[in-house]
């Protein structure tokens, strides 16, 4: 009997414990910012080789880690689906853009199959914030409001300017417009201050804590998307000023220059090469267009200095609200670094350095930086947004957390893909992915937590990861690569002896290629992928 009430006893400590412990745990699940960059190249911040100065991310990186073999899906919309809902984009309904429904994977918004990190985190308690651009549907029920978040400024379509507000594109809170087509946006919360979006969006994410979480005990969950560095060229006089006649070398020997400090960082492995380029060669160019290829690089660079100031604000901002230990942070780009248009980028015969003050503030598609300066920021990788080859999809990824991460300054080169980001921020939150939600039957998730790297450890690779978009298509098992562009053949790369895809192996290793090829074409009929035209 004694025997029998000593044991009740214990087990009532040992439940009270567990619920004590399970508190604890409550309190102790970190805030989380995601933090997603347009168009920046794999390496062009400070800490990844880049020459543009961006102090604020190289010190999230100092005191966190680096992950140099992480993927997104090469292009805006379909990254844009995976980083939220865990699947690969033609899973999730956006297998290209939003602008035309083609039905199944590829219908133009994000869809019902799926779920997203705001109602995710949602149900498990968390706050749901996000400011900056959605771009995984814009029509009325497709929208952050309605897809699991809070609270929502910003552009529910693409954002292709900076200090004005497009047709098409206009701005929300929450579910209201609050910013029309204009020309002459009013900047809302500093209306002493221009309206240029990455500082807005970054005053907005400011203000949703401070209205949201500053005061209270629930964590947080903000996704904050800019648009920043994607076309036009758009930035502060003052920042492009630091940065006129830095690009004066030419983008042949800044490629070089590059790819050494890139391996004597550890970015890249030592086996590397650097690969050629198509581009014409600096120094045949006349002093006066490489003076306006100087600007338009300057232009691009001070976007990238911008962004990395906005993020040291928020930053700032976490500290003094004394949530900055406890918050992780994540910052990554959603695709390789723009080619848009041709080698000189977009109206290279129109918008010049003399005529500057008439197009400074045009928006569209205005100007953008080229191949030429795209090379220089995808180094040491081929091609660039919209392939499937490294250029395309490789991004930055950099994870901060003050109160966890302690081997902090690492290297991180296990495999990772944005599919990834859903079920890190599950573990990191305590969620759990639903098999139903709201009536539907969810797809199950692709995704592996990133946790256990974060955290120091080992985690099990995906055995394959796919890549599908405008036809052009790849999959990767371990170190093997098979890549294609579309209407061209297969190229097969061992990564580990090639990272940077010099030499195909397709011919001497004919078996591989149909190992892959036949895996890959599975993958494709089970997930609706199609090529182009897309209508079946």
């Amino acid at each position: 009997m004694l025997y029998s009430i000593l044991t009740i006893i214990s087990l009532f400590l040992s439940c009270q414990s567990s619920k004590k412990q399970e508190v604890s745990v409550e309190k102790e699940r970190p805030n989380i910012v995601l933090i997603m960059a347009d168009d920046l190249g794999f390496s062009d911040l400070g800490c990844y080789g880049g020459e543009i100065e961006t102090p604020n991310l190289d010190g999230l990186a100092k005191n966190g880690i680096r992950f140099t073999n992480f993927y997104n899906t090469g292009r805006c919309c379909p990254t844009r689906a995976s980083l939220l809902t865990g699947l690969y984009p033609h899973q999730a309904g956006v297998g290209r853009m939003v602008y035309h429904n083609y039905g199944g994977a590829y219908q133009g918004y994000l869809n019902r199959q799926a779920v997203t990190l705001g109602e995710v985190l949602k149900t498990a308690g968390y706050k749901t914030l996000m400011s900056g651009k959605w771009h995984v549907g814009h029509q009325k029920g497709q929208w952050p409001t309605d897809r699991g978040f809070d609270r929502f400024y910003g552009i529910n379509k693409h954002v292709d300017s900076y200090w004005k507000v497009l047709n098409g594109c206009e701005v929300y809170l929450d579910g209201t417009q609050v910013i029309p087509e204009t020309e002459d946006p009013v900047n809302a919360l500093n209306p002493d201050k221009d309206f240029y979006t990455t500082n807005v969006f970054t005053d907005y994410a400011k203000h949703f804590l401070s209205e949201e979480a500053k005061d209270s005990d629930q964590p947080f969950f903000l996704y904050l998307a800019y648009n920043s560095p994607h076309w036009p060229l758009e930035a502060p006089d003052e920042d492009i000023g630091r940065y006129r006649g830095k690009y004066m070398k030419g983008w042949d020997q800044l490629r070089k220059e590059k790819f050494v400090r890139m391996k004597n960082m550890g970015i890249i492995p030592a086996n590397a090469e650097l690969p050629p380029t198509e581009n014409t060669k600096w120094d045949t160019l006349s002093l006066e267009d490489q003076l306006e290829l100087d600007f338009r690089r300057a232009m691009y660079a001070a976007q990238v200095d911008n962004l990395d100031q906005n993020i040291g604000r928020l930053v700032m901002y976490l500290k003094e609200i004394d949530k900055y230990e406890n918050t992780i942070i994540l910052f990554l780009s959603d695709n390789g670094c723009s080619a848009e248009r041709g080698q000189f980028g977009m109206n290279w015969d129109k918008y010049k350095i003399a005529n500057y003050q008439n197009w400074k503030e045009k928006s569209g598609s205005s100007i953008s930086q080229g191949q030429v300066w795209a090379n220089l920021s995808n180094v040491p990788y081929r091609l660039y947004k919209r392939y499937n080859h490294q250029g395309g999809i490789a991004t930055p990824l950099i994870a901060h957390w003050p109160a966890q991460i302690k081997n902090i300054g690492r290297l991180e080169k296990s495999t990772g893909h944005v599919i990834d980001i859903m079920a890190t921020l599950m573990d990191l939150g305590n969620a759990s992915y639903p098999m139903k939600f709201n009536g539907s039957q969810i797809k199950p998730l692709e995704g592996r937590s990133l946790l256990p790297v974060i955290n120091g450890s080992k985690r099990e690779d995906h055995p394959y990861v796919f890549w599908e978009h405008v036809g052009n298509r790849a999959i990767r098992k371990g170190d093997w690569k098979l890549v294609a562009e579309f209407e061209k053949e297969w190229e097969l790369y061992d990564l580990a002896q090639d990272p940077t895809e010099l030499n195909d192996l397709s011919s001497h290793n004919p078996e591989k290629v149909e190992e892959l090829k036949s895996t890959y074409f599975e993958w494709a009929e089970a997930n609706d992928v199609r090529v182009p035209p897309l209508e079946k």
